[in-house]
């Protein structure tokens, strides 16, 4: 049976308690989670489908760990299904570690929060490969074969500040066009955060860029102020280096 408070014996008469102490890693793992609560309230979650969201299939593909074998410093990354991430880079003694939530908020973009912040970019993935940086979407209808036409991709890098707020560190957008005679564009436009958290006039960037294909029709080494291998995918035009690969 419950007492009514009024009925209860007084709070002085019970013994003390001794402190309550906290071990580091438990410390640690709580002021994680209350920075997240504080800068990822407005970050869809992975299993919510709001408007624009990604499709369920791609959200699946996702989950799981990954890696990127380097003879130096590979780097592993794990994406639970209930919205928590892992990345992990191996320094030796020092290892960098990143933990935080990750969402799908629309196709092909991956949204990280953690505590230092929130990363929102572009990424491509499958079942055995993912890759999050440098990934281009192509804009409207193709204009010729191949990765002829308009293609973009974006980035955007928030950090916390004092009062969980997001502050904006950087936004960069590029886009980027082929033309049918193996030349091409690239205009990169940068946005960064100014003291007060306001976005500064933008940086923009113009550049041009020589592209080949190989004879599988659908791999393309670019040469210029775009440099790389990538790989025609759907869509997506998916570079080939630093891509993570299925564990």
């Amino acid at each position: 049976m419950i007492l009514p408070l009024h009925a209860r014996a007084p709070l002085a008469s019970a013994p003390p308690r001794a402190p309550l102490t906290l071990d580091r890693a438990l410390q640690r793992r709580l002021a994680l989670a209350l920075a997240l609560a504080a800068i990822g309230a407005a970050t869809l979650g992975c299993g919510e489908e709001g408007e624009g969201a990604a499709p369920p299939g791609e959200r699946a593909l996702l989950v799981g760990q990954w890696l990127i074998e380097d003879p130096v410093s590979p780097v592993t990354a794990t994406f639970q299904a209930d919205g928590a991430y892992r990345v992990e880079q191996d320094f030796g003694a020092t290892p960098f570690v990143q933990e935080g939530a990750w969402a799908l908020d629309r196709p092909h973009t991956l949204v990280q929060t953690h505590a230092a912040g929130r990363s929102t970019e572009a990424i491509f993935v499958d079942a055995d490969r993912l890759v999050i940086s440098g990934v281009l979407a192509r804009v409207g209808e193709a204009s010729g074969a191949g990765i002829e036409g308009a293609w973009e991709t974006s980035r955007t890098v928030e950090t916390a500040g004092a009062g969980g707020e997001l502050i904006l560190s950087s936004h960069t957008e590029r886009a980027v066009t082929f033309d049918a005679t193996g030349r091409g564009a690239v205009r990169t436009s940068t946005e960064r955060g100014g003291p007060d958290g306001a976005a500064e006039p933008p940086v923009v960037e113009d550049g041009t860029l020589t592209w080949v294909a190989a004879d599988d029709g659908a791999t393309f080494t670019l040469s210029g102020d775009l440099r790389g291998d990538f790989t025609l995918i759907g869509d997506q035009l998916v570079p080939l280096d630093g891509a993570y690969q299925r564990q």
